[in-house]
């Protein structure tokens, strides 16, 4: 009959492999310069029991449209009462054009979604002139996540996670004015808060020597 022991074995070397993935991962995120990656996803607030009197009541956004830099962790985000292609797009457009103006450099930037209907994702014909097509007018490359990777895009749904917790949990917003005011405060708090540059973040206005954006604006937070 097998020891304890030996029941134990397998899940520690499972802990080890998952461990190993994990710095392996941190080491190739470290190469990457500031606004290189970004991850696209999108947020339904309905769900979220705090806010949704607050919601109804006063008309508030149903969706929130995210842009997460994996380096630096800098947080971009806009509303809308709906899902779909053209408020993705127009969300996606309008936070390229914010980087741009910024001095971001955009020819190696790589943008990440998944493959929802909003992206283009479940239709070839919407990837040749939908929300595809549009961001790669700015000069960036648009890839599409592989199936099953839930853990691919942990950067952005941890902002998902936090903002929840942070803002729509917490905050009492009594009219349109208010939620606006609060949500584009929170990107700036964000890289205000130490937490930002664990596992090596950078602040996202570093030295361009630092392998940081080449401009000194603030091309952090909002547009």
């Amino acid at each position: 009959m097998p020891s304890p022991a030996s029941y134990a074995r397998p899940a520690s070397h499972a802990a080890v492999a998952s461990d190993a993935r994990k710095k392996d991962l941190r080491a190739i995120k470290a190469q990457y310069r500031s606004f290189e990656r970004l991850q696209d996803d999108t947020k339904p607030l309905y769900d979220i029991p705090a806010y949704w009197p607050q919601m109804t009541a006063h008309k508030l956004p149903r969706q929130q449209y995210t842009v997460r830099d994996v380096k630096s962790g800098a947080l971009f985000i806009d509303y809308a009462d709906e899902l779909s292609t053209t408020y993705a797009t127009m969300a996606t457009e309008r936070i390229l054009a914010h980087l741009k103006d910024h001095g971001v450099p955009m020819q190696d930037m790589v943008l990440s979604t998944d493959n929802g209907s909003e992206y283009g994702g479940g239709e070839r014909t919407e990837r040749a002139r939908g929300f595809h097509a549009k961001v790669q007018c700015f000069g960036i490359r648009h890839r599409f996540l592989p199936p099953a990777t839930p853990n691919a895009h942990a950067d952005v749904e941890s902002s998902h996670a936090l903002i929840e917790q942070e803002l729509f949990d917490l905050e009492r917003m009594g009219s349109r004015h208010q939620f606006f005011a609060k949500v584009r405060a929170y990107p700036k708090l964000v890289q205000l808060c130490p937490t930002q540059l664990f596992q090596g973040r950078q602040n996202p206005r570093p030295d361009p020597a630092s392998g940081g954006p080449r401009s000194q604006s603030p091309a952090a937070g909002s547009p």
